[in-house]
Formats: structure tokens, C-alpha cells, sequence
């Protein structure tokens, strides 16, 4: 090293022989930073809630992870429901399929089921408006009644021209509440200002789909 360092101009200028060492540049004092510099806030004190104390563990959501038949279903209604509102078209069921896959949510056997599920309901000639591009579509659309004092989520709804079709996704047996559900949206609709208001209830498990006027 002493070699390398009387070889280098600038590093034997720097070498202290006595000393044995090697002492480049300077260290300075930074000094103190004055208490009341203006533009300072100094906080002295701040009061804390203990936060243990305050810590709950919500547990109304464990039915969620419930290994029940009827859990699993509602899951299934709520993974499908995911799936069909990030398909605009007809064209989008692969690639939204492939990406659940790649994901890691879906793994091969589930991919065949929820594909051919997934495309009977896009087949169905009943609601090819809803998949259509020249239709206006939302997804998880959110209905206000007439005082804006309760909100309501359709599945999907289409608009073209003076009409309005809605859809709602079940994974259960059809019942009358369905389709007082689906009535209930069209009477928001037509309150809106749409003349012409359709619904329809498709139901995964029975593969069956009803028109509600």
C-alpha cells in the first residue's frame, strides 16, 4: 500500500510519515441548531391513546371462510359476478380467464367450468346487448332512489338509444324476491327518464334466465 500511495501524486501529499496514515480533506463542526431559529416548531410533548386499547378484531366477516355448502356457493356467485364485470365483450372471456389462472385464483379444473359457464352467459341470445359494443354498458352499476336515501347495485346494465336492460347474476333458486329485486330497478330506471326498461335474472347453478318487466 505505501508503494501504491508514493506512486500517487496526490495521496503522498496527503501521507503523513510520522504517523503512519493517510488523512484526505477536512472534518468540520457542524454547529448546533438554535432552538428558536425562525421557521421552527419545536414539539415538546404530544399525547397518545394506547393503542392496544383500541384495537378490535372484527369477526362478522368469518363466515366468509366457512368451509359450509351454502358459504361456498355465495363465494362461487361472488368470484363469477368478479369475473363478468371485467368483460366488456364476447372477445374479453379467455383473456379475463388466463389472467385469474396466472393469478393463481383459478387453477386448471375450475378454468373448464368457469369458462363454459361464463360463455353460456355470454351466448345467451337474450342478452347479447349487454356484450354488444355499439351498447353503452356499466358494470356494478349504483342506483339511488328518488330522496337519494338508499343505493342499489345492478350487475350490469345496458343503454342504447330510448332503452335500458339490466341483469342481475344469482347463484341460488329462483324466487319471488328475485324478481321483485330486478322490478324495483326498473322502477328507479323509468323514474330516471328511460321509456323502455327491461330486466332479466340469470341463475348459474339451473342455467336458466327470466324476463322481468
Amino acid at each position: 500500500m505505501h508503494k501504491a500511495i508514493n506512486g500517487n501524486t496526490f495521496l503522498k501529499s496527503s501521507w503523513a510519515d510520522e504517523k503512519k496514515s493517510l488523512e484526505i480533506g477536512e472534518i468540520g463542526i457542524v454547529s448546533k441548531r438554535q432552538e428558536n431559529a425562525p421557521g421552527i416548531v419545536s414539539l415538546r410533548s404530544y399525547t397518545v391513546a394506547p393503542w392496544r386499547d383500541r384495537l378490535q378484531v372484527r369477526t362478522s366477516g368469518m363466515e366468509f371462510f366457512s368451509p359450509s355448502q351454502k358459504r361456498e356457493k355465495i363465494n362461487y356467485g361472488i368470484f363469477v359476478h368478479s369475473l363478468l364485470s371485467q368483460i366488456r365483450t364476447k372477445q374479453d372471456v379467455t383473456m379475463v380467464i388466463t389472467k385469474a389462472m396466472l393469478n393463481g385464483t383459478i387453477n386448471e379444473r375450475e378454468k373448464g367450468d368457469l369458462e363454459e359457464l361464463i360463455n353460456w352467459v355470454v351466448d345467451l341470445p337474450v342478452l347479447q346487448q349487454f356484450f354488444d359494443v355499439e351498447s353503452t354498458c356499466k358494470m356494478e352499476a349504483s342506483l339511488f332512489t328518488t330522496d337519494g336515501s338508499e343505493r342499489r347495485m345492478m350487475d350490469r346494465v345496458a343503454m342504447r338509444g330510448d332503452q335500458v336492460w339490466v341483469v342481475d347474476y344469482k347463484t341460488g333458486v329462483p324466487s319471488a324476491k328475485d324478481e321483485a329485486q330486478v322490478k324495483d330497478y326498473i322502477l328507479l330506471l323509468e323514474q330516471m327518464g328511460w321509456k323502455r326498461a327491461t330486466g332479466y335474472l340469470v341463475y348459474f347453478e339451473e342455467r336458466k334466465w327470466v324476463e322481468v318487466k
